[in-house]
């Protein structure tokens, strides 16, 4: 949410969370704190979602920085992010990675130890990242309680990573693909992979990319799903 796709009105609705760019690979304190009351008029829980300082590629690419620069970039948009939840006086729920920091927080220890040292200084209740990283099993140390998460439009590897988005078929496209990968996770804790075999990957909380064509009525399909299990 909050990267200038234009589908957050018609997305907010049908969701629990929002994962909101806050001036790292898209947003700012504008869109930011439109953002904001936007989950607030519909009851949404308000992550921040920062990443390497790099619109040129929309965070998806990682890049190779000092620890300083790096955890002042993450510093910078969290603190920013931090000064529009108190602003608009809604509660911060969660953090996310994005993109390429996100991919970086299955092993490489550097960066997840540089990441998780800024976020130890702010106020939230969640990290959300994947339940078979390090970064996940590296949050206790750190007194941040992580979620595990699942993708349910991106396909994954036989060892429980994303495809990457470089290989055709690293998005699912159709929302009955995106709703048997949920009840995947759902039911079984399972995923099946690009290669067809299936494999165990736990997770908590399911994620939708808001640059996705279908997100708005995957979400709403997705919503009704859970209005239908839970009744």
């Amino acid at each position: 949410m909050g990267e200038g796709i234009g589908a957050d009105e018609k997305v907010m609705p049908w969701i629990q969370c929002a994962n909101v760019a806050c001036g790292g690979h898209a947003g700012d304190r504008v869109t930011l704190e439109r953002t904001a009351l936007l989950a607030l008029e519909h009851g949404v829980h308000f992550g921040a979602h920062p990443s390497f300082p790099d619109r040129a590629h929309f965070g998806r690419k990682s890049m190779v920085m000092s620890k300083a620069a790096f955890q002042n970039a993450i510093q910078t948009q969290l603190k920013l992010f931090e000064e529009v939840v108190q602003k608009v006086n809604i509660p911060w729920y969660h953090v996310k990675a994005h993109g390429a920091l996100y991919h970086e927080g299955y092993e490489n220890e550097t960066l997840t130890r540089w990441f998780l040292e800024v976020l130890k200084n702010f106020d939230f209740e969640y990290l959300f990242c994947p339940s078979n990283s390090l970064i996940f099993q590296w949050c206790q140390k750190y007194h941040i309680t992580p979620l595990a998460e699942g993708f349910l439009d991106r396909r994954y590897y036989p060892n429980g990573r994303l495809v990457s988005r470089t290989e055709a078929d690293a998005v699912l496209q159709t929302q009955s693909e995106i709703l048997q990968q949920l009840e995947d996770f759902w039911f079984k804790d399972e995923v099946v992979t690009a290669s067809g075999i299936r494999i165990t990957l736990k997770a908590d909380t399911f994620c939708l990319h808001g640059d996705h064509p279908g997100c708005a009525a995957a979400a709403q399909a997705i919503h009704q799903w859970y209005e239908r299990l839970s009744h």
